[in-house]
């Protein structure tokens, strides 16, 4: 289980993602990964914009970045002797039963997560409802799927 550090960080509060060969591609919020702040609601109207092959490409980006971080974070856990699991962002209760180095480590994910999503091109907001959209739409999953995979490491 401690291998799976963060992961919810990066998933939507249902915990929703879907596999895809080694990865597994975000289909989750990341608003919020600091956690003194309430993340932001999706509003309809954001929902239901259409998403352009930039956004879908920005995505893809972010996803790609803040996998590579999320391995680094769990590589630093593990030199931290930490392993903690189900540690969400967005959810401060889940982060109070870390202390010291692996609460700093958490806390440094979760604020590199966000930042990353920011530098795609993408606000929070349309992060969000791009991730929303995918839980219930399989051909945007296949969509975002098929971009992670092009998309450089």
């Amino acid at each position: 289980m401690g291998k799976q550090f963060l992961k919810s960080c990066i998933a939507h509060r249902t915990g929703q993602w879907f596999s895809l060969g080694l990865l597994w591609v975000v289909i989750g919020a990341l608003a919020g990964c600091d956690p003194s702040e309430p993340p932001p609601l999706v509003s309809g109207e954001e929902l239901a914009k259409p998403i352009s092959e930039q956004e879908l490409r920005s995505y893809a980006k972010a996803y790609v970045a803040i996998e590579q971080l999320r391995k680094t974070t769990i590589q630093e856990m593990n030199t931290a002797n930490s392993s903690p699991t189900n540690v969400t962002c967005t959810q401060p209760q889940t982060l109070e039963p870390l202390s010291g180095r692996p609460r700093e480590i958490a806390l440094n994910f979760c604020a590199k997560a966000k930042t990353i999503s920011e530098s795609s091109g993408l606000t929070i907001l349309r992060f969000n409802a791009i991730t929303l959209k995918a839980q219930t739409e399989p051909e945007l999953q296949k969509q975002i799927a098929a971009k992670v995979a092009t998309t450089p490491r």
